[in-house]
């Protein structure tokens, strides 16, 4: 009669896999994207969900935040994060000025023109404009991807002037800039679609080329603003339509001036940092 096979033995069937044996594990590239694509598109991925909510209802990620609801999406310094990556990558590739403000702006369309002109012609020299722009305008470029979020606080310190009473923390009004600042970011590629057609109206029109450029920057943009500034106040701060539509026209037209006073810090910063 044959023994009985010893547990312990190592004489088993080739076909028989060891049960220590560990499944070779998959290390390819096509392996790592399928992941990375899973992990990005997945419907219950918070940063799917952040930005959608983002773009489709806006307001929304401000009222979570301050609501039991807040750990669904990113936190807003991670929103604004991922934006301004967004932003600074893609505003060379499709030419908009919006924040990286070329030499030529501050000179001829900004109320500080004068002085700046003072200061620049003063410190061209021998070399002349011609030299000295494509020397700042770099400068600019690079000063501009840290300077960018200094557009929060400023905007944040507009709403607070707008919402007089104490009624809200400040905090509040923070969080509610810091998400439409990642939205103003955010729509760099849709603002580019429209650019070109509105500065060659504007051209045809019989307007200063230059002016018609800067125009087409920020034209477009203080539309889309004013709109997801209406139903962004209505849903962040329960605002009714006739009051939201109200302050999102002053809010807006208050961001223009944040927009002038970063160009002023960053015209400043670039020229004495040169």
């Amino acid at each position: 009669m044959a023994a009985p096979p010893d547990p312990g033995s190592t004489n088993r069937p080739l076909s028989e896999p060891s049960p220590h044996t560990p499944e070779p594990a998959d290390h390819s590239l096509r392996r790592y994207l399928v992941e990375s694509f899973e992990v990005v598109t997945n419907a219950d991925s918070r940063l799917v969900r952040t930005f959608r909510t983002l773009l489709t209802r806006p307001g929304e990620l401000t009222a979570a935040y301050f609501s039991p609801r807040r750990d669904e999406y990113l936190r807003p310094q991670q929103v604004l994060l991922f934006c301004s990556i967004f932003f600074f990558f893609m505003q060379p590739l499709l030419g908009l000025k919006l924040l990286a403000t070329p030499l030529s702006v501050h000179l001829k369309l900004m109320p500080y023109r004068h002085w700046a002109a003072a200061l620049v012609a003063e410190k061209a020299g021998a070399g002349g404009l011609e030299a000295y722009r494509p020397v700042f305008d770099a400068a600019a470029g690079a000063h501009a991807r840290t300077l960018a979020f200094l557009l929060v606080p400023l905007f944040a310190l507009v709403v607070t002037l707008l919402f007089w009473r104490p009624r809200h923390f400040f905090v509040r009004h923070l969080v509610f800039a810091t998400h439409f600042v990642a939205y103003l970011l955010l729509m760099v590629a849709p603002l580019a679609a429209v650019r070109m057609p509105v500065a060659r109206l504007a051209i045809a029109l019989g307007m200063d080329e230059a002016a018609a450029w800067q125009m087409a920057d920020s034209l477009p943009a203080l539309v889309l603003w004013t709109v997801y500034l209406y139903f962004a106040l209505q849903a962040a701060y329960g605002h009714g339509r006739a009051l939201a539509a109200v302050k999102a026209l002053a809010l807006c037209l208050g961001m223009a001036y944040v927009i002038t006073a970063y160009r002023f810090i960053l015209f400043a910063t670039t020229f004495y940092g040169l």
